[in-house]
């Protein structure tokens, strides 16, 4: 199965696992910062779901939760993980 995988965009990888080749460039880093999003802080801290009820704890699990079935989707696809 794994012989299968390495078809799929991986294949672009350099050799050396430094990062991702798409077209010309080698990709391996990407850096979310607060200072480079668009929504102020202060828009941030009562999201609309806090706002209907629902605690911190919940919203911060259920958000992770989607980030890895939106991640293990981009794997079962086979894209390029950057």
């Amino acid at each position: 199965m794994e012989a299968s995988m390495a078809t799929g965009p991986a294949a672009n990888a350099p050799a050396n696992s430094e990062g991702i080749l798409i077209g010309d460039k080698v990709y391996s880093e990407v850096f979310l910062t607060i200072d480079n999003s668009l929504i102020t802080e202060e828009n941030l801290s009562p999201t609309p779901s806090m706002q209907d009820g629902l605690d911190l704890y919940t919203e911060t699990d259920l958000r992770i939760l989607g980030c890895e079935l939106i991640q293990s989707a981009g794997i079962l696809l086979r894209l390029p993980q950057v």
